[in-house]
């Protein structure tokens, strides 16, 4: 019986019940997902439906799996979040929507009615919303608030809660453009105070109007009757997938958003997960499209959103939903021109690399470098994380060496290179396995380092160097025999690329310590003491604890009798 096979088995004896299931490689937990019906979930992987459009990396992967049953959704959820925050597995991506879109709400409160600007409010009496950008919507509030809540400059006491009701019903007709009054009123009130030379408050009048003419341009009539609709259209390719989104309000169009994410899963788990966060931050509308054909996909929503889903195959929302289609795969196609080289296979220039290192399977790539000063104590150690799919995002890691260095008299890239890899190796060796190679930003010491630090660990992955010429450009690579190997083109320009980003994240890191050092540093808490002459300070005593060793004559010797009184007003070598 193949890999396969077992795994087929041993899905025909899972309960098709709520449950947590993890995605194994070997020992290696690669990916952790909850369902509903769990048998279900687990076989759609496998059954060569349109939803399982996985890369081959994460198929090929898969040589096992564990299961988890639930007492229902909530305890699914938790269980899944439990798992992934112990596992940390490669596969799961987390789709956090940093996302919050603005909302106008209308409430009642005792003899008050309040409109508000905000996050969405679920227990408001209305909400017209997410706002779209640049149209004036606070302007556009401030002349509601004035026409409605105000009677010359004194606020309304409204009498009973059914009279606001009528006055917010009157508000809501403006958002299902019921408004001619409204505009008639907004428009004589802008020329008035034009006429007036009052032109800032004339102003907020004409944006309004700007705002009205906003909502009304993209009406769809068929729709005007309807409070609120999102459309949501998701297209998979290799491992991204790309989503578009209309939001309409009585029927018009008020917002509309295009992004890409990254997901290795299937697309229905993307789908659950993206609406999910979308509306844990954005008010859940009256209705959601959905394409027909996601009907068969077994998407398991949460029942308040499945509740107002609907799967459209005609008619004037088939129609739109179909436009939005159009539009996410023009949306692609502007991708694709930008990044060209995202459709290449880069299973191909995996398999180069692997015969070009006469090596008979690699599946992660791990790239040390370090960033340093001789004059600054502070030392960073970076490792970047690849396999055939591309950056491996968790398991990139950056390190704070310079405890582990502190006593070293004679300091250098090399000793920094194997706490560099210790550091890693303590940090995620568990996740280490005997296919997976290391590279070093540098010769034969950097990779003998590395090889004391894996062996240090019970590894014998095999190590390579990159060398670099006096441009700090990728010259060559090396074996741990000091023998230089030959490679193609492609190779070569994908190995140079990432010691490249190795180096740029390192030096990054390093920078942004090092200006923290800076701005926390007492030395430029002294007043007339900038960072310019704090670098020319440093550069001079090479540390802060050289610094403290010295004292105002020395100072004044080396920079003046102005920076020595700088220092003396600050009491600076009086706090030994």
């Amino acid at each position: 019986m193949n890999k396969l096979e077992n795994i087929m088995n041993k899905i025909s004896k899972v309960p098709n019940t709520f449950g947590v299931y993890l995605w194994k490689k070997n020992d290696e937990i690669i990916y952790v997902g909850k369902a509903k019906k769990l048998k279900n979930r687990l076989m759609q992987y496998f059954n060569g439906h349109n939803n399982s459009w996985l890369t081959p990396k994460m198929i090929s992967n898969i040589t096992d799996f564990d299961y988890f049953l639930a007492k229902n959704e909530n305890d699914a959820f938790i269980k899944e979040q439990k798992l992934i925050k112990e596992h940390n597995p490669r596969f799961n991506i987390k789709l956090v929507n940093k996302k919050t879109y603005p909302y106008i709400n209308f409430s009642i409160s005792k003899k008050e009615i309040k409109i508000q600007i905000g996050d969405k409010d679920n227990n408001s009496f209305y909400s017209f919303g997410p706002l779209p950008p640049n149209t004036y919507f606070s302007d556009f509030v401030d002349v509601l608030k004035d026409v409605y809540l105000y009677d010359k400059g004194e606020k309304v006491n409204f009498k009973s809660k059914e009279e606001m009701e009528e006055v917010l019903k009157s508000i809501t007709d403006i958002f299902n453009l019921k408004y001619s009054v409204f505009k008639s009123l907004v428009t004589e009130k802008e020329q008035e105070y034009s006429g007036k030379l009052q032109f800032e408050i004339a102003n907020k009048y004409y944006k309004t109007l700007k705002f009205l003419e906003k909502i009304k341009e993209k009406q769809i009539s068929e729709i005007s009757n309807e409070h609120s609709i999102d459309f949501f259209d998701f297209q998979k390719v290799k491992s991204k997938i790309f989503i578009s989104m209309y939001s309409y309000n009585y029927g018009s169009l008020i917002y509309q958003e295009y992004e890409d994410k990254n997901w290795e899963g299937l697309i229905s788990e993307f789908i659950e997960n993206y609406l999910s966060n979308f509306y844990a931050k954005n008010k859940i509308p009256n209705q959601i499209i959905l394409r027909k054909e996601l009907e068969d996909w077994n998407i398991e929503l949460d029942e308040l959103i499945s509740k107002r889903v609907r799967f459209i195959k005609k008619g004037i929302l088939y129609q739109i939903s179909d436009l939005l289609l159009l539009n996410n795969k023009e949306s692609i196609n502007k991708y694709l021109v930008k990044h060209p080289n995202f459709l290449k296979d880069n299973d191909l220039v995996w398999e180069k690399l692997k015969n070009n290192l006469s090596l008979n399977s690699i599946d992660k790539i791990f790239i040390f470098d370090n960033s340093f000063q001789n004059h600054n104590v502070n030392v960073i150690g970076s490792v970047l994380a690849f396999d055939s799919n591309g950056q491996i995002k968790k398991m990139t890691k950056t390190y704070d060496l310079t405890n582990y260095v502190k006593d070293i008299e004679k300091k250098s890239d090399v000793q920094f290179t194997y706490y560099n890899a210790v550091s890693f190796l303590d940090d995620l060796g568990t996740r280490i396995n005997e296919n997976d190679i290391f590279f070093a930003d540098g010769s034969i010491a950097q990779i003998n380092e590395i090889k004391e630090a894996l062996h240090n660990f019970g590894f014998t992955n095999k190590v390579f160097g990159l060398v670099k010429d006096s441009k700090h450009k990728t010259e060559k690579i090396i074996n741990d025999k000091n023998i230089i190997i030959d490679v193609d083109t492609d190779i070569f320009n994908f190995l140079s690329k990432i010691q490249s980003q190795v180096d740029v994240n390192a030096k990054f890191k390093y920078n942004r310590t090092k200006n923290k050092e800076m701005r926390s540093s007492e030395i430029l808490k002294i007043k007339g003491i900038g960072e310019k002459r704090f670098k020319t300070i440093l550069a001079h005593y090479k540390t802060i604890e050289n610094l403290k060793k010295s004292n105002y004559s020395e100072l004044e010797k080396e920079f003046g009798k102005h920076i020595s009184d700088l220092f003396k007003e600050a009491k600076f070598f009086d706090k030994k």
